[in-house]
């Protein structure tokens, strides 16, 4: 296979139904799976995710994505669409299963998730990566290309009534893609609006309700997706003098979520240093 030309991507959506894959390498160790093929099963961008079905405990396959050429002292990412599966991703320099390193192990995590890893290269190198699959796998929207888009970060809100201004900084995004939402958003996320600054403005909303801004930076590619919550003090006198935390951001490939509370201040400062005490509203 020939080395890409950066930046990759590919949906599958030119493909059809059960087509093979003619710029990837399978090896294939069981005859009986079903290799990596096209399927109409909808993960990222429809109609189309590749997908192989396993259904004998010592299947060990590796689908090999196409290569492409690093240059020294410059930073790449590997980014894709994937169900709930787990899998473990293998690098190497050659088409070669013998040949590969491991990169990176995910489980299974529930529902669909973006995988999105940077890495830093010290020479000029040709480099394939593989995903070794020993179970059901759906894969989508893969993306290679140098690391030059960072997530956005430092948000900040402030309240007016029902209404919140969130602001964040972004270092190298020309334009951005937020969602907004009042419940935990479900990945691949839907009613992705652009907007061209570091600020969004949001009224009627409700008191004591969790929201979810989630943002990520437009550039040569696009950047992980950075998700921040915050919530309006409920409109009760209950906790009218609530004092608001300071809220945490975190990106979505990682598994660690943190959460912002409001605390009354006739309980003490509780849960989040050891100590007991009472909730107003999580």
């Amino acid at each position: 296979m020939s080395p890409l030309s950066l930046p990759y991507h590919e949906n599958f959506d030119s493909y059809i139904a059960n087509q093979d894959l003619s710029c990837f390498f399978i090896f294939n160790s069981s005859k009986y799976t079903d290799t990596w093929v096209v399927k109409e099963i909808f993960i990222g961008s429809q109609p189309n995710s590749i997908a192989t079905e396993i259904s004998y405990p010592d299947d060990d396959d590796f689908l090999f994505l196409p290569p492409f050429r690093t240059e020294p002292n410059k930073n790449y990412f590997i980014s894709f669409d994937h169900n709930d599966a787990a899998f473990t991703l293998y690098r190497g320099r050659e088409l070669n299963v013998d040949s590969l390193q491991f990169f990176d192990q995910v489980n299974n995590q529930g529902g669909f998730h973006q995988y999105h890893r940077f890495f830093h290269a010290s020479s000029y190198d040709t480099i394939y990566f593989a995903i070794n699959s020993t179970s059901n796998n759906r894969i989508d929207d893969i993306e290679i290309g140098e690391y030059v888009c960072d997530p956005p970060y430092n948000f900040t809100h402030a309240m007016a009534g029902d209404s919140v201004t969130i602001q964040w900084e972004s270092d190298f995004s020309d334009s951005l893609e937020i969602v907004f939402n009042a419940a935990e958003p479900i990945y691949p996320y839907e009613n992705i609006q652009i907007i061209h600054q570091n600020s969004a403005v949001f009224h009627n909303l409700l008191g004591g309700q969790n929201y979810y801004l989630s943002v990520r930076g437009i550039c040569a590619t696009k950047s992980p997706w950075k998700t921040y919550i915050f919530s309006l003090p409920p409109g009760n006198d209950a906790c009218i003098n609530a004092i608001n935390l300071i809220p945490y951001e975190f990106p979505d490939f990682q598994t660690s979520r943190n959460r912002i509370y409001y605390w009354c201040n006739q309980f003490r400062y509780n849960k989040l240093h050891g100590k007991s005490g009472r909730r107003c509203l999580v």
